[in-house]
């Protein structure tokens, strides 16, 4: 899929995809267990268009197998926390309408975020949280 192709060029290319993608900032942090086992990713980037208070959420998810255990919750919360430590004002975020997003979409929720996508007939759902 795309998607993996993109992370992995994320990580492994670090300095080709900020080029390519007009990425400022690109942090990662992995949920690992004692035998590490990588049960889920987090990060966070800027773009270089964007306003200065402003930092994305990238590559955010759970394995099928731990979902439901509250770790995309403690995640999130890291996430936020990340960028309110960095001092960023604004953490936005892009999901899709697809039914295995309905539960990602309902913890951005309960968390605060705000979804701001201009055409409520979009696929793609923006949504953004003040820090």
């Amino acid at each position: 899929k795309a998607e993996y192709a993109t992370l992995e060029a994320s990580v492994h290319d670090l300095g080709n995809i900020k080029t390519k993608l007009g990425v400022d900032e690109l942090h990662y942090w992995i949920a690992i267990d004692s035998n590490d086992t990588v049960y889920g990713i987090i990060g966070l980037y800027s773009e270089i268009d964007d306003p200065k208070e402003r930092i994305w959420l990238g590559w955010y998810g759970v394995d099928e197998t731990v979902r439901g255990s509250g770790l995309g919750g403690k995640l999130l919360d890291f996430g936020i926390q990340e960028s309110h430590r960095r001092g960023y004002g604004e953490l936005k975020l892009y999901t899709t309408t697809a039914d295995e997003y309905s539960a990602a979409r309902r913890l951005y929720e309960r968390k605060g975020f705000i979804d701001v996508t201009p055409s409520k007939k979009a696929k793609t759902r923006y949504y953004s949280l003040q820090c």
